[in-house]
């Protein structure tokens, strides 16, 4: 559904019951948590016709200077984190977000996990202490994920990359 985002519905903040949409004034099953000083939801319709533009805010952050900055920017749904990161770049285009990452899905092997390490964002000298941070459990959605230091999994094209935050 959406082109930068795989699961939403798992790795999305998504108010919990039906909700009126800030944007459309509908009631919506789903609505996508966005937290400005103007609004507090959209729901899937308007996030995918960027309606958010219309409105005047935004979800996310990422280099204006690229293509597809507006779809990053008006039609994605936010990144579960805890600062606000730029959207990540990797030859000129966006990433596209997988999944909150965890050791299994680096085959718990350091190696992968500092390969997979996005230089531009990531200390590579703290690898060994943020491979510590990573939990070891499979993370299947947000709620399994809600650790003070988050691992977010990208992919572009057949490779995957990763950056961090922590509260």
């Amino acid at each position: 559904m959406f082109k930068y985002f795989e699961n939403p519905e798992k790795y999305s903040y998504l108010e919990k019951s039906s909700t009126t949409c800030c944007i459309c004034n509908e009631e919506k099953s789903i609505l996508y948590s966005i937290a400005t000083d103007d609004f507090e939801c959209c729901c899937n319709e308007c996030l995918l016709e960027g309606k958010l533009i219309e409105a005047g805010t935004w979800i996310n952050d990422c280099d204006p200077n690229n293509y597809d900055s507006n779809v990053i920017t008006y039609q994605t749904p936010p990144l579960p984190t805890w600062q606000d990161l730029n959207w990540p770049i990797v030859d000129g285009t966006f990433c596209v977000f997988i999944k909150l990452a965890s050791k299994v899905d680096f085959d718990n092997n350091i190696e992968k996990f500092r390969s997979a390490a996005l230089p531009i964002e990531v200390d590579l000298s703290q690898i060994e202490e943020l491979w510590e941070a990573l939990p070891n459990k499979k993370i299947t959605s947000l709620q399994d994920g809600n650790y003070d230091t988050s691992f977010y999994l990208f992919r572009h094209n057949e490779s995957y990359y990763w950056i961090w935050d922590a509260s």
